[in-house]
């Protein structure tokens, strides 16, 4: 059991970590919406894919905890539990940091409304994640 809940949680962390570099594709494809490039939409497309591609293999990894009750529960340890409230309390710190920052850049950078939405929206799904990431490595 304790082999197969560290393999699994090794394959969580890869799946994170590929999901954020192709949401961070996606995100940047947008910001450059306004180049009209085939090469831009296409390198969209690709990072569509794989976001579903990644998104798959997370349904997939549901499936397998739900399959098996014991792995869900050593899944779910006080460790775990742990790690994903720090992150979050510390999420709510550095986006609330960003908001206030944005507030008082955009108009120093000249900064539409809509990219500064797009910059919330990526700091609200990527921060989570990588402080998770980063907490349960220095752990």
């Amino acid at each position: 059991m304790r082999s197969e809940k560290e393999k699994l949680l090794r394959s969580g962390k890869r799946n994170w970590i590929g999901l954020l570099i192709a949401f961070a594709v996606l995100f940047c494809t947008q910001i450059m919406e306004s180049i009209k490039s085939p090469f831009i939409t296409h390198i969209s497309y690709l990072g569509a894919a794989v976001i579903i591609f990644f998104l798959l293999r997370a349904f997939q990894f549901e499936r397998k905890i739900k399959q098996n009750p014991e792995l869900a529960i050593a899944m779910n340890d006080e460790y775990i539990q742990h790690i994903r409230l720090k992150s979050y309390r510390t999420t709510y710190w550095v986006v609330s940091v960003i908001i206030v920052s944005l507030l008082f850049l955009k108009d120093v950078f000249s900064l539409s409304t809509e990219s500064v939405l797009l910059i919330i929206l990526f700091a609200l799904f990527f921060t989570p994640a990588i402080i998770l990431l980063i907490i349960d490595r220095g752990m």
